[in-house]
């Protein structure tokens, strides 16, 4: 074969001094030092759901990039540099400002602004507002007038959101939810309401049916 007595000596002895070691890798659990001592000296100490969320993570963050360079060198104006770059910010922004509240369960409504106090929708709404909060929701509004006031009035100020849009004539922020670290205002209507969505279970103001719930995404 080639090879000295010692030399397959040596090759022996470090086979099966291998396989010991992988029998006793495979048996160890995490926890025991037997485990912990071989774990922490390898390249991925990340259990196998944390590496598969991590990979998704730098997929995701890579077509977002992708995306970006695209428009770099295809034929993307300035005007539409801008209009990409401001509501991606303003979508990061929104969603650090849900963070803190992620593991609670909110409803977005949607309303006119226009709504009266002495409409009965204005009242319905506020008797909903109310139901869902003592319900342990939080409410997202676009923090206007009219309906988005209603519930956010009965709802509170510490259980409400507001998810505004800035217009050169109107929707400013009502007072119930003004000066709040949950009020945030964008530029674009489709950020402010894709952010609505995205961070809440959605649902309208009734009477009769009350809260559709379902998975919340922030």
């Amino acid at each position: 074969m080639g090879f000295s007595l010692s030399t397959a000596t040596q090759i022996s002895l470090f086979a099966s001094a291998s396989l010991r070691s992988f029998q006793r890798t495979a048996v160890a659990r995490p926890g025991t030092p037997d485990y912990d001592s071989r774990m922490g000296s390898t390249p991925f100490p990340y259990p196998r759901e944390a590496r598969r969320a991590r990979s998704r993570t730098q997929r995701l963050v890579e077509q977002i990039l992708a995306t970006v360079r695209a428009m770099e060198t295809g034929n993307a104006s300035i005007g539409d540099l801008k209009i990409v770059a401001r509501a991606l910010e303003e979508m990061r922004i929104g969603f650090e400002m849900f963070a803190p509240y992620r593991g609670t369960r909110k409803v977005a409504t949607f309303g006119s602004a226009r709504t009266q106090e002495n409409d009965a929708i204005f009242r319905t709404a506020e008797r909903f507002a109310a139901a869902i909060a003592d319900a342990g929701f939080m409410i997202i509004t676009g923090a206007g007038g009219g309906i988005m006031e209603a519930c956010q009035r009965d709802a509170g100020r510490a259980r409400s959101f507001g998810v505004n849009i800035r217009l050169p004539f109107e929707q400013v922020a009502n007072r119930v939810i003004h000066g709040d670290s949950k009020l945030i205002s964008f530029n674009p209507f489709r950020p402010s309401a894709t952010t609505r969505a995205r961070c809440s279970c959605r649902a309208s103001p009734s009477a009769s049916t009350g809260a559709t719930s379902g998975a919340c995404g922030c």
